[in-house]
């Protein structure tokens, strides 16, 4: 009788277990449905966006079904994918946003400060600067680089949101450290340096001794680059920086993604909360950068694209979205070395002043 109630309580044990977790897996869901008694509207958005002229019509249709397919589930969005090659891209948008109707953009790639001035200007764009103040979208404002959000700034609003990319290059300075030692400059000295003007006297100083221009010119120099071009002389020289990479309209407007201003306030959130989408969820960015996996591409272990010739769907790197959410690609000369001087040079930069642009 012992051993049966023992039975008995083990079995009631267990379905107590059994259910308790299938509740927690339910309930780990939950976030993902709406609140009682609440629905989400399905809206239609379009988006108008460059890509490679190699580009097949099937890899374009599979791509945007998917790009659709995320949209739908998760946001309850039909995303229209507009792909048109660069040549035609600002008429062809222009265009469309005259002529309005089922195909009149919402969401627009700039790739010009010209473009974008033309929109500003027609008072074509939604103002950004509610969703970018606010804390739905609020980590745009840590994740794009300051500068970059700054030189996108106009009159104090945001009209856009500019795709995180490689920002400018640097000007520096290189002296040859033996060289500079041998006519008594110290390290201290020469190391204040940032321009050919600073180093003045040292080149007067090689030109007193009887030293070619030549000679001069391969001792002190300046050269423009990127980050890394410092390990190229990181024995030997001082590498001192003159100019830090820089941001004007012209870096701010290259990559880009607007609204087109709709007079339903509801359609312009949409369109943030897509473009956030790209900003931020790399399975979607990497959808719309390198297409369908094991379709268009192929992903290796450690997250290296492999792009399909057979199926071949090209986009350009900068027009996609934040770059560090990219899967690294060799065509794209997109590494993980890349990716950390690439963030460095980023880290530093500025915005243009006034005299600059």
């Amino acid at each position: 009788m012992k051993r049966t109630l023992l039975v008995l309580l083990c079995i009631v044990l267990s379905c107590f277990v059994l259910v308790s977790c299938a509740e927690d897996e339910i309930g780990s869901y939950l976030e993902n449905y709406p609140e009682s008694g609440t629905t989400v509207e399905k809206l239609t958005l379009n988006l108008y966006i460059i890509v490679g002229n190699e580009t097949t019509e099937d890899a374009k249709t599979s791509v945007a079904r998917e790009l659709n397919a995320h949209t739908l589930s998760k946001f309850n969005t039909v995303l229209n994918v507009f792909y048109v090659s660069a040549d035609s891209y600002q008429e062809t948008v222009m265009g469309a946003i005259n002529n309005g109707g089922d195909n009149a953009p919402n969401i627009i790639l700039i790739n010009s400060a010209s473009m974008f001035n033309e929109l500003v200007e027609g008072k074509k764009l939604a103002d950004l600067t509610s969703y970018l103040d606010g804390t739905k979208y609020g980590s745009l404002n840590t994740q794009i680089p300051k500068a970059l959000l700054l030189a996108s700034r106009i009159s104090g609003k945001y009209y856009s949101v500019p795709n995180n990319h490689l920002i400018g290059e640097y000007k520096y300075l290189v002296v040859n450290k033996e060289i500079a030692r041998n006519y008594l400059f110290s390290d201290a000295k020469i190391n204040s340096y940032k321009s050919l003007a600073d180093a003045q006297p040292l080149i007067d100083a090689m030109k007193n001794d009887g030293k070619s221009d030549e000679d001069i010119s391969k001792a002190v120099f300046e050269i423009s680059g990127p980050y890394e071009l410092r390990n190229q002389y990181a024995n030997g020289y001082f590498c001192n920086v003159c100019v830090y990479p820089t941001v004007d309209a012209n870096e701010a407007f290259c990559s880009a993604f607007s609204v087109i201003k709709n007079l339903e306030e509801k359609y312009n959130e949409r369109s943030m909360e897509v473009i956030y989408e790209i900003n931020t969820n790399k399975y979607f960015r990497n959808l719309l950068q390198y297409g369908v996996q094991d379709i268009n591409y192929t992903l290796s272990d450690d997250k290296v694209v492999t792009r399909n010739t057979e199926n071949l769907y090209v986009m350009n790197l900068l027009y996609t979205g934040d770059v560090f959410n990219a899967y690294y690609c060799e065509d794209y000369n997109w590494t993980a070395k890349d990716r950390d001087n690439r963030f460095k040079q980023n880290e530093e930069s500025v915005v243009a002043t006034a005299e600059q642009n």
